[in-house]
């Protein structure tokens, strides 16, 4: 067989090189791809917790710092009453913040945490300072455990929270 130097073209080799390069490419291309897909949900999926974290927080702080008459039972349920003098209990039901107004704190009181995004794995209150005529500003420390609800655990994320809110009136 004469070649001829007009023919071009590719010999077997070279075409099984360059596919196999290309096919390394593809892979390492793919999987860097996959790899920041599950990247961006486990930060959609921290930012849910967040958020839900944060809203909850503040709408309690809110309510406990002009609140009075603090009662803590059982480490996760905390009575008091709010400025409309209306008695409020917090409380944690079936993994969801509850909040209920003048009654008991159960399944049927209004939810804080969307349960579609966040699991409060723990919500635990710690008051100092609520004892009448002590004259200490009452103080009540929140502590919550909370992690992402319905998620693969790969991007499953948790979430620890302490804060102290102070009420603005001393009780006398």
């Amino acid at each position: 067989m004469k070649k001829n130097k007009n023919q071009k073209g590719f010999t077997l080799i070279e075409l099984l090189v360059s596919v196999s390069l290309f096919a390394i490419f593809v892979t390492i291309a793919t999987g860097l791809f996959l790899s920041s897909i599950q990247g961006q949900r486990k930060v959609f999926s921290f930012q849910a917790v967040q958020d839900n974290s944060r809203y909850v927080t503040e709408f309690m702080a809110r309510e406990m710092r002009m609140g009075k008459n603090f009662l803590v039972s059982g480490g996760n349920t905390l009575t008091f009453t709010n400025q409309k003098n209306e008695t409020v209990i917090y409380c944690l039901v079936s993994n969801n913040i509850k909040r209920a107004v003048g009654a008991v704190c159960d399944a049927n009181s209004s939810n804080l945490t969307s349960s579609e995004v966040v699991v409060v794995d723990k919500l635990e209150f710690l008051l100092s300072g609520g004892d009448v005529g002590d004259l200490k500003q009452p103080r009540i420390t929140i502590v919550m455990k909370l992690h992402s609800s319905g998620t693969v655990s790969a991007v499953e994320t948790s979430l620890n929270l302490q804060t102290t809110v102070s009420a603005r009136k001393l009780e006398s």
